[in-house]
């Protein structure tokens, strides 16, 4: 089996305390992915307006701070725009209430000359299946829209070969999807575990993360409650080897007792973006701790 026409995804990256939660995602004026950033970002009073008018208003933002000044509540609400990934702010108005509270409240805006990221984001995944005399055929499409949400494609049924053998170790899925998805981190972008829960609210599989000297997930452990038809615990090791420029070009997959069950290697054009994954068969390999 091989997979191609594969873009990589940003990763959202959000910070917080040490506890599992869901991923924070204020709900949008306009469907434009957001990464959070450290730049500096402009703030517009109500009678000023960007000198740059080709931009999209996608999201309100709101800061709070009992007994705060004017110019501390500016920089919180500069703060809140970097983690919301936009470029500026229109405020909507000033302070509310004298103190206490003290609350500000604006649109947080993106031009579109900084959407250049967006070239980059996971949009289509085609799944071929090796046939007895080598060919291959295409055998699923995976669509995802711009903020990396999969879509139903009614164009192909359900199809457990993409569940089971590309979804369910699919980085973009496993490191970055936020649907459905618990997290906890150990330190502000550095997130340990993941929690993926059904649509009872129970959680289906959970994500261990371990991390190179260079900050890189090295290796993800993933666990599973016990269902009734097992008998032992789900249990899988996905092993990830990085190039120079910190790119994945090898996973390994290993099962109960360390053994390799699977193994892909990753191939990228001239501009560093994904285009295959092709599966191996299985093998006798064992994990390196």
């Amino acid at each position: 089996m091989k997979l191609t026409r594969l873009l990589p995804l940003v990763v959202l990256v959000l910070a917080g305390c040490t506890s599992l939660r869901p991923y924070r995602a204020p709900q949008q004026l306009v469907d434009i992915p957001l990464l959070p950033h450290q730049q500096n970002v402009e703030i517009f009073l109500q009678n000023e307006t960007p000198p740059d008018s080709d931009y999209y208003k996608v999201v309100g933002l709101e800061v709070f701070a009992p007994y705060a000044s004017f110019n501390a509540l500016l920089t919180q609400m500069k703060r809140r725009a970097q983690e919301a990934g936009v470029d500026a702010v229109l405020l909507l108005d000033q302070q509310e209430g004298g103190v206490p509270p003290n609350i500000l409240r604006g649109i947080g805006i993106k031009y579109r000359r900084n959407l250049n990221y967006v070239q980059y984001h996971l949009k289509l995944k085609d799944v071929y299946a090796y046939q007895p005399n080598g060919d291959t055929s295409l055998v699923y499409q995976a669509r995802f829209n711009l903020m990396g949400d999969e879509l139903a494609n009614p164009s192909f049924p359900r199809d457990t070969t993409y569940e089971k053998y590309v979804r369910r170790y699919a980085l973009d899925y496993l490191l970055h999807a936020t649907r459905g998805w618990l997290f906890e981190e150990e330190a502000p972008g550095k997130i340990v575990r993941r929690v993926k829960m059904n649509a009872s609210g129970s959680p289906a599989l959970n994500c261990a993360y371990t991390y190179n000297q260079e900050g890189d997930v090295s290796l993800i452990t993933l666990t599973a409650p016990l269902s009734a038809y097992e008998r032992q615990r789900f249990k899988e090791y996905i092993s990830l080897v990085y190039n120079e420029q910190r790119q994945v070009i090898e996973k390994q997959i290993f099962g109960r007792e360390n053994v390799r069950k699977y193994r892909e290697v990753l191939t990228y054009d001239s501009l560093g973006q994904l285009l295959k994954l092709p599966f191996t068969g299985m093998g006798t390999a064992r994990r390196v701790p």
